[in-house]
C-alpha cells in the first residue's frame, strides 16, 4: 500500500501512465492521483479499474522484487491490501498471514 501511494504521489512513477490513460482530470492541482475521482470511477467502471491496474500492478510488482532484492533480514513482510486480487503472490511468497 506504501508503495502504491509513493508511485501516485506526485512525480511518482505511475503519474504519467495515469495522465495518458485518465487524461488531466485524473490529477489533482499538487499533481498526485486524485484518489477521490479516481475511486468514484472505478468503482463505477470494470473496464477503467482493469486500466488502472493495468498501470498500477507491473510497477507494484517491480518496486517489491527491488525491495526484497535489496532486504538484509531473516524475514521479509509485505503489507498487501488486496493480496489475492492482485496477482500472484501465493508463488512470490512461502506464507501468508491474514
Amino acid at each position: 500500500d506504501l508503495i502504491a501511494h509513493a508511485l501516485t504521489q506526485k512525480d511518482g512513477l505511475a503519474i504519467p501512465q495515469i495522465r495518458a490513460e485518465f487524461g488531466d482530470q485524473a490529477i489533482s492541482i499538487d499533481g498526485s492521483m486524485d484518489r477521490a475521482r479516481m475511486r468514484a470511477l472505478v468503482f463505477n467502471d470494470s473496464a477503467a479499474k482493469l486500466r488502472l491496474e493495468a498501470i498500477l500492478h507491473p510497477l507494484i510488482r517491480s518496486q517489491t522484487e527491488q525491495a526484497a532484492a535489496s532486504a538484509t533480514g531473516d524475514y521479509l513482510i509485505f503489507v498487501v491490501p488486496l493480496l489475492f486480487e492482485s496477482g500472484n503472490w501465493r508463488q512470490r511468497v512461502d506464507r501468508i498471514l491474514v
